[in-house]
């Protein structure tokens, strides 16, 4: 047993002017957190859902010199004169992985409110941007008594602190110890450091995160517990650019659509890296005019062209072919319909072609379906997984995601999933996010296959 818990008092680890950002994070979240005049106000805080916390993570993981096996998550805490927290022990386990380190993060001066290891006769006074680390078991993963901790009591001012957690699963060398067939076992850090390396040879997704919605991680990693495999978050703008491609066996996921995050899926892919790439290049094909090879493998879409320059006389004769107005006109804006606009006269259609080709865009006249009903059907694999109803928005012609279970609970005829994963493995992906406009009479008219996709919706309403 260590005669003190393994610590580490680091000086001014913050730059001033992320103290003032984070401080300001903590009590703007902290208006929400349940009060409590003991121990002051807490709450957690996600470091998907914040960019200046998703930042420290890879600084913390530095200093322990271990990688989170969990989604890792921040506790925020503010206290005020009079509060303090008794000792006690952080002996958690959360799915298989114990909480092996703590880092707690100073934001502020008070008087009073050290955190106080009254066994290993240590006691740390805040200060802004100090950066105190320590481990909560021994060498056999047992949880270590010199890691018992409390804060005393604050006499002036207001301590605010973030305090985070590194859980890791137990590696064999350290369950050998823990089962008494070890009588002198490694050190706890080495032994996890060791297990980390191996692991990264082995099962793991590696999921490249720029940005990405927390509930989509969220579901990630869900998903990998349950099928024991090692979620790894890979933030592309921290990767290195002289690291090499993942070991063959590993999986790789980019459910961001920046350009940097599609570089980094190229720089760690190479053959035998599994991805939802159905194509052998991988990552480095990609289909430029979808509806056209949709309607190459005779999949029914609605009427369209291409603008490349103005049409000029053309332009009447072109309306005509589409089935006239009103026309949809696509300019390739984003999420949500955004760049997705109507034209119902030739006035109106004149004036956005100009205005979308002096901008240097190429957009798409599409003929336009009029009480469409508006499908997204997620495919994985071989067969739709989820489906849903997608409503038109209050006095407008574009449909939006919604909230209402009733449009999770639709059935959905075989012709139409079948349509689904044809469309997605046209476009060579084994996941995409289908959007299919049903008309009137029931035919069903395939607009776009979405990859990546956003996929929790169904989890989240249906």
């Amino acid at each position: 047993m260590r005669e003190s818990p393994a610590h580490r008092l680091i000086e001014r680890w913050l730059a001033p002017e992320e103290v003032v950002s984070l401080r300001g994070l903590v009590l703007n979240a902290a208006q929400d957190w349940p009060e409590d005049d003991a121990v002051g106000r807490a709450g957690e805080l996600s470091a998907a859902d914040h960019p200046a916390l998703a930042a420290l993570v890879p600084r913390l993981d530095a200093e322990i010199g271990l990688t989170n096996h969990l989604t890792p998550y921040f506790r925020g805490r503010v206290a005020g004169p009079g509060a303090s927290h008794p000792a006690h022990i952080d002996d958690y386990e959360i799915d298989g992985a114990k909480l092996v380190a703590t880092a707690m993060i100073y934001l502020d001066t008070v008087e009073g409110g050290e955190t106080v290891f009254q066994r290993a006769g240590l006691s740390v006074s805040p200060a802004p941007g100090q950066l105190l680390t320590w481990l909560n078991l021994d060498d056999s993963g047992e949880a270590d008594p010199t890691a018992e901790h409390g804060i005393s009591p604050i006499i002036e001012g207001t301590r605010i602190t973030l305090t985070w957690f590194l859980y890791a699963p137990m590696p064999a060398a350290v369950a050998a110890a823990q089962a008494g067939r070890d009588l002198d076992p490694p050190p706890l850090i080495a032994a996890l450091k060791q297990a980390q390396s191996a692991e990264d040879t082995g099962r793991a997704l590696y999921c490249i995160d720029d940005g990405v919605p927390s509930e989509t991680i969220s579901s990630l990693y869900r998903a990998c517990r349950r099928h024991g495999v090692r979620f790894v978050r890979v933030r592309p703008r921290e990767v290195d650019p002289r690291r090499g491609p993942l070991a063959a066996g590993s999986m790789l996921y980019t459910p961001s659509t920046s350009m940097v995050a599609e570089r980094v899926e190229q720089q760690l892919w190479q053959p035998g890296v599994s991805t939802f790439h159905r194509r052998p290049p991988g990552p480095f094909t990609s289909t430029l005019n979808p509806l056209l090879a949709f309607q190459r493998a005779g999949l029914p879409v609605p009427r369209h062209l291409r603008v490349e320059q103005a049409p000029g006389d053309r332009l009447e004769g072109w309306v005509d072919w589409l089935g006239g107005f009103p026309l949809v006109v696509k300019s390739g804006g984003g999420e949500g319909g955004v760049g997705t606009l109507i034209a119902d006269s030739m006035p109106a259609l004149k004036s956005l072609l100009d205005l979308l080709l002096s901008q240097g865009s190429s957009p798409l006249l599409m003929a336009y379906i009029p009480e469409a009903m508006h499908l997204r059907l997620v495919v994985v694999g071989d067969e739709v997984v989820t489906a849903y109803r997608n409503p038109i928005k209050a006095g407008d012609f574009r449909s939006t995601p919604s909230e209402d279970p009733a449009d999770y609970e639709i059935s959905v005829s075989p012709e139409v999933c079948a349509l689904a994963v044809a469309a997605t493995q046209v476009v060579g992906y084994a996941f995409a996010g289908v959007d299919v406009l049903l008309d009137t009479e029931g035919r069903p008219w395939l607009l776009e296959a979405n990859f990546p996709c956003y996929f929790p919706q169904g989890e989240v309403y249906g």
